[in-house]
């Protein structure tokens, strides 16, 4: 594509003025915060794992691999806390760490964020900062849009 819209479009196409949008930074902010209880039981040879997980059977999964297990050595059990909110939906490095020191240590290991930690280590959305034209034709129906650089 050569250029922004109205250097491609007819000239009997109305083009509006650009409009700039800004989109904030902004995360989710759930009410109960997230924790993981790991047990590791050395003579099963199965981790079990409880928390809140949006997809207990990927983070399950994820989780085996990352402890060099297999998927069917790992109990991942998601509680119910009233939401799945975006956020949870996440694969995050304490997912790991709380099963692994488990193990590690031959003890169950809990661990419980507090909003400090939720603000700074939860996925953020994304800020954006955008400038669009948009070129209508005279029945005002939008012909084309473009982001611009």
């Amino acid at each position: 594509m050569a250029g922004p819209p109205s250097a491609r479009i007819p000239l009997h196409v109305t083009i509006l003025p650009v409009l700039g949008i800004v989109l904030a930074r902004h995360t989710a902010l759930p009410m109960e915060p997230r924790g993981l209880l790991a047990e590791w039981d050395a003579a099963q040879g199965r981790m079990t794992v409880l928390g809140a997980a949006k997809v207990p059977f990927f983070n399950g999964d994820t989780m085996a691999a990352m402890l060099g297990l297999s998927p069917a050595q790992v109990d991942l059990i998601e509680n119910d806390v009233g939401g799945g909110f975006g956020a949870r939906g996440e694969f995050y490095p304490e997912d790991f760490l709380i099963p692994f020191a488990a193990r590690d240590v031959g003890r169950p290991v809990r661990w419980i964020e507090d909003r400090r930690e939720h603000r700074t280590a939860m996925n953020h959305a994304r800020q954006a900062d955008c400038e669009v034209e948009i070129a209508c034709r005279s029945s005002a129906r939008s012909s084309s849009s473009a982001p611009m650089d």
